[in-house]
């Protein structure tokens, strides 16, 4: 035998369908709205977060340029001293070569008439030594050249004389620290 059932089945909700829109219509208002603040306050942040990568990217865009400057700074100072000890370098080769302009000069004034120089040799070291190798007539003119020698520089002596016929040879190691 199979039963019927006669009695309606209760519905879902027991409140009525007015009810339940009353109910379920600002609820989902309410969870509109607060998604709705939820996204605003989302969206003020997000702002924020690129507010801020657009300044960091302002600021490592600076420091950029403030590398580039130094950069071009530290290449115009490294250029700068290459010509500084440039011109240093051409001091110090003038600077030697007005010392010999003077040692031609003083050795010029001092040389007696039958006397002559055949060479001279210079060293710039710290010793700055002039070796005089000449040839006179007399071992006197020589002597006198000395003498002349000593009086206008420190530690002169003579090396060495030897006769080759009419000739006298010498040997003069003078210090070129001239005496003025």
């Amino acid at each position: 035998m199979k039963r019927i059932n006669l009695i309606p089945e209760e519905p879902f909700f027991p409140l009525k369908i007015a009810y339940q829109r009353a109910i379920v219509y600002p609820l989902i208002l309410v969870i509109l709205v607060y998604y709705l603040f939820s996204f605003l306050e989302y969206k003020k942040e997000l702002d924020n977060i690129n507010n801020s990568i657009i300044s960091t990217k302002t600021e490592i865009q600076n420091m950029k340029d403030s590398i580039t400057k130094k950069t071009s700074y530290i290449e115009k100072a490294s250029v700068l001293e290459k010509e500084f000890l440039s011109v240093k370098e051409d001091y110090e080769i003038l600077k030697k070569n007005m010392h010999i302009k003077t040692i031609l000069t003083y050795l010029t004034k001092i040389t007696p008439e039958n006397l002559w120089i055949i060479s001279i040799s210079y060293s710039a070291d710290n010793d700055k030594i002039i070796n005089i190798l000449g040839r006179s007539l007399t071992k006197e003119e020589i002597f006198q050249f000395l003498s002349n020698c000593q009086n206008l520089a420190r530690n002169t002596e003579l090396i060495e004389i030897n006769n080759e016929g009419n000739f006298f040879n010498f040997h003069i190691k003078v210090d070129s620290v001239w005496q003025e």
